[in-house]
């Protein structure tokens, strides 16, 4: 390997090294930062749309717009909350009680499967209700801790929008430099925009369509359960089977060991499997250019730092990650092998305003 290969990877293993330090030191500071950028987002993309909305011919003024959106998401956040911080203290109490039908079950389907020569034991006892529901406690509870400082840095963001693009010219002074710095961000735009579109309308099909089956077996705090799939559904690969797990031993608990229970669990899979495995991969398409064994260990290693918030950031990161990778001839080798199918997407012109 020549010197210079040599220089660059060993500088860029130590860099690397330091950032996933900072990452671990700095969760407290960070994490919110990077959700706030997140919302700041989010709520630019909603006021974007609400503008383009005509009343009387006339489009909305651009602070009449962001006006609607922070009324509209001040709203919904509050309701979101009182739905989620009241259910949740219901469940939590309930959950000893749940647990105890459980284990009766459990025993019940140990001596069935026990008669067929089938040792289950050590699969029914990791079943444990309480810890499910306190893991979704404990990640509101550490969401709400955050709220706070998340206000105050979107806040700060905003204030600091209007004055980004004459920042990025200075940063850039050259027309080329300048042009390829914003055809890098509005691909970055586009596809993390994409995504969190397709996966905020694909969770939501799901969160609402568990809640019906779950309303119509008649499972109590049947809309907390949908909120919890809702939520559960954007962490990748693994949020539909941690929302089974959680979901259907409550079926089970309530209803008891007869056809109508397994009736509504298999109904509550099959929306899963419908979602996640047939409409999402069809309408999300190769947009993300990521290789699943990627977006699988992204979700580990932010999952890992970050905990469950990090589990629902990592796709995002990600496409973030592979971009910026990208547009560099250094690391251009690293977001080939990050990619999906080992090629790097042509950089989209950006449009000029007329």
């Amino acid at each position: 390997m020549p010197q210079s290969k040599f220089v660059f990877f060993t500088t860029a293993l130590f860099a690397t090294i330091a950032v996933v330090y900072l990452l671990v030191i700095g969760k407290d500071l960070i994490l919110p930062l990077v959700i706030a950028s997140l919302l700041f987002y989010i709520l630019v993309m909603v006021t974007r749309r609400i503008s383009e909305f005509k009343i009387c011919g006339k489009q909305l003024p651009s602070k009449a717009s962001a006006l609607v959106t922070v009324i509209a998401a001040v709203t919904a956040v509050y309701a979101l909350f009182r739905l989620a911080a009241g259910s949740i203290y219901k469940v939590v109490n309930q959950a000893p009680f749940y647990q105890a039908k459980l284990n009766g079950l459990l025993e019940q389907a140990t001596t069935l499967l026990a008669e067929h020569n089938v040792d289950a034991t050590n699969i029914f006892d990791a079943i444990s209700i309480p810890s499910l529901v306190g893991g979704v406690a404990d990640t509101f509870t550490s969401f709400t801790q955050y709220a706070t400082l998340i206000v105050i840095y979107t806040l700060f963001i905003a204030l600091e929008y209007p004055s980004f693009d004459r920042k990025l010219k200075a940063l850039y002074p050259s027309d080329k430099s300048y042009d390829d710095a914003c055809n890098t961000l509005d691909n970055i735009t586009q596809d993390v925009g994409k995504y969190l579109k397709i996966k905020s309308l694909m969770s939501f099909m799901t969160g609402l369509l568990s809640y019906a089956v779950l309303a119509i077996a008649g499972i109590s705090y049947a809309p907390f359960w949908g909120l919890v799939i809702f939520a559960l559904n954007f962490i990748p690969t693994v949020g539909s089977i941690l929302a089974i797990l959680m979901v259907v031993p409550v079926v089970i608990i309530q209803l008891g060991l007869i056809t109508g229970a397994f009736v509504t669990a298999a109904a509550l899979i099959g929306v899963q499997l419908m979602i996640g495995n047939v409409i999402e991969p069809r309408l999300m398409g190769k947009s993300l250019n990521l290789s699943p064994l990627v977006i699988l260990l992204s979700l580990a290693f932010w999952g890992t730092i970050w905990g469950p918030i990090g589990a629902l950031l990592c796709v995002p990161l990600m496409v973030i990650l592979n971009i910026t990778l990208s547009k560099f001839e250094q690391t251009r080798s690293i977001a080939i092998m990050l990619s999906q199918e080992g090629r790097i997407r042509e950089t989209t012109p950006r449009k000029k305003k007329a």
